[in-house]
């Protein structure tokens, strides 16, 4: 009561400023005397504190999760643009300068052509796309072969086998689709390779297998994952993945191995770039989850969606994306 008394004189001008700032200051109280806290290990509590009290968490920073714990091995697997920031460009570029070119040519990174000398031969195509709001257009060329690239890294002193999942939509053209693995800037050069036919004129999702022979790569050295098409043929790429045989529930099993020598009673999925991850979005066929942006990118997505869009450059009709509101 005598603050409040004290706050409306000093509103009201009837009672200097430094009188109220003194009617604040805390006064002193009594000096805090020494406790004993005493500890009886002879008598246990009643309950138990549990083990999962302390752990550790992961974040998808660098490679603690893609390139880590989740085993695909293949990176912007939707070919999506504008996943990457200005300082991990640059990392990208210093460590592959042809991915510049790539660039150049309309491809999201890190995919390349398989052929350079082919020139432009891709364009995203906006609001037609299996599971997002954005696919590649591949234009093939008569008798030649057509197609993108990732350099990629096999664990291959574990297992020879893959499998893979990927998104088509035929345009136009044969119906042929090859998947393959070829040595790292050699695509004459077939390390395992497989074909898919592309049923109808909607989008489809079909598994492959690849099984490299043995001998044919060495641990540690690169290779290209290449899907491509010949002719004439036009299609839309969309959600693609290629996981090696061993993993556990699509997680590689080293990094799992690893982590149950920390002896972590939990590890939880967590951090400020997981804060819109709801579990409702990890559920049914993976393929089918629609990709989407992290609250923080939000509004700048929605910033970008609500600009108009030049038509490309190439006859095409399409980060994440989904629903920006919603928030990868």
């Amino acid at each position: 009561m005598k603050r409040a008394l004290t706050l409306l004189l000093a509103v009201s001008g009837l009672l200097p400023a430094a009188a109220l700032v003194r009617s604040q200051r805390p006064q002193a109280g009594p000096a805090l005397s020494s406790a004993k806290v005493a500890v009886d290990v002879s008598k246990p509590a009643h309950y138990k504190i549990p083990r999962t009290i302390f752990g550790t968490f992961l974040e998808p920073i660098g490679n603690s999760t893609y390139g880590g714990l989740w085993a695909d091995l293949l990176e912007n697997p939707s070919f999506e643009e504008g996943l990457w920031n200005a300082e991990n460009f640059k990392k990208m570029l210093d460590e592959q300068p042809t991915l510049i070119r790539s660039s150049e040519l309309g491809l999201p990174l890190p995919w390349e052509p398989l052929y350079y000398d082919q020139q432009n031969r891709y364009s995203s195509v906006w609001n037609d796309a299996a599971n997002s709001h954005e696919s590649l257009l591949v234009m093939g060329l008569p008798e030649a072969e057509v197609g993108v690239r990732q350099q990629i890294y096999l664990p291959i002193h574990r297992t020879r086998a893959f499998t893979g999942h990927t998104s088509l939509k035929l345009l136009s053209g044969s119906p042929n689709v090859s998947l393959s693995l070829r040595r790292r800037n050699h695509p004459e050069e077939n390390l395992a390779e497989t074909s898919i036919n592309i049923e109808g004129s909607a989008w489809k999702s079909y598994e492959f297998q690849l099984d490299v022979p043995a001998g044919k790569l060495a641990r540690l050295e690169p290779a290209d994952f290449v899907l491509s098409v010949r002719g004439e043929t036009r299609i839309l790429l969309d959600q693609t993945s290629l996981f090696p045989n061993d993993n556990i529930d699509g997680m590689e099993p080293e990094v799992i191995s690893m982590a149950k020598a920390m002896n972590a009673p939990v590890i939880r999925f967590g951090g400020n770039f997981t804060s819109a991850y709801h579990w409702r979005d990890a559920v049914g066929p993976r393929d089918q989850r629609a990709h989407q942006l992290g609250r923080h990118l939000a509004e700048q997505r929605r910033l970008q969606l609500a600009q108009p869009r030049q038509p490309p450059a190439h006859p095409a009709g399409g980060v994440v994306l989904g629903e920006p509101e919603r928030g990868q």
